[in-house]
């Protein structure tokens, strides 16, 4: 089990400012691949092979809202050391959702 390398501490009265900043940022996420602009939304994380999984919907669409995205991405990240990996992998398409 990873152990947590970074600790927030915020006092109640931050909490609401805390929460709208992490909204705006969530808002933001975006992948550009060949011109168009996808938001990602979180599918899964898998830690015993360092890598991310989430949907890519198109910008005007509702990301993670509905049962059909617009592909997804397997994003390398080693979670034990909270750092990015090399690693990236996309399959764009009409695709049902497969968190399950």
């Amino acid at each position: 089990m990873p152990s947590i390398k970074v600790a927030h501490t915020i006092q109640p009265k931050d909490v609401a400012a805390y929460v709208a900043a992490h909204q705006k940022n969530y808002q933001q996420m975006q992948l550009d691949f060949e011109g168009i602009p996808y938001q990602i939304s979180m599918m899964k994380m898998d830690s015993d092979n360092n890598q991310i999984y989430v949907y890519l919907d198109k910008k005007n669409a509702v990301a993670g809202k509905s049962d059909e995205h617009d592909g997804y991405a397997i994003i390398g990240f080693d979670l034990a050391e909270f750092t990015p990996l090399n690693k990236l992998s996309l399959c764009v398409g009409k695709i049902k959702n497969l968190a399950s």
